[in-house]
């Protein structure tokens, strides 16, 4: 198995829980902090409407920083914090595997374009990347 040079993988990973493959707990920091606004059916977003989770799950999907697109910068990520069933809510977000560098870096004031598979389903507006890896998100 291939690990970026220098990095590590998450220090735990459950992957699919219960019947949602979506679902996964993830021990580590999760440096960018903001508001995921999730589509409505209509726009294109997941018919089932916002994921539900819990603070034992995690929401991991697909997901690229514009001026990049699903075609050129897809990479996995995870969310987590956000408040299960709701349009708008606070959250905190991590790539899974890539660095924040390069065709997924993350900063202050970026847009994530969340996915699944290639389809648009939330956009994570980061209000915050804690620099040194670290949430200090309550």
């Amino acid at each position: 198995m291939w690990v970026p040079s220098g990095k590590e993988w998450p220090k735990r990973l459950i992957v699919g829980v219960g019947n949602n493959p979506t679902v996964v707990k993830l021990d580590g920091p999760f440096p960018f902090n903001g508001d995921v606004v999730w589509l409505t059916a209509e726009q294109g977003g997941r018919a089932s409407g916002p994921p539900t989770t819990s603070d034992h799950h995690d929401y991991a999907t697909t997901a690229f920083v514009p001026p990049q697109t699903s075609a050129s910068g897809l990479a996995s990520f995870v969310l987590r914090g956000f408040t299960a069933g709701q349009w708008r809510s606070p959250a905190e977000g991590r790539w899974l595997v890539v660095a924040n560098d390069g065709d997924q870096l993350v900063k202050q004031g970026s847009v994530v374009v969340v996915t699944e598979g290639v389809r648009p389903v939330a956009y994570f507006h980061v209000d915050r990347v804690d620099e040194d890896g670290v949430s200090t998100k309550a």
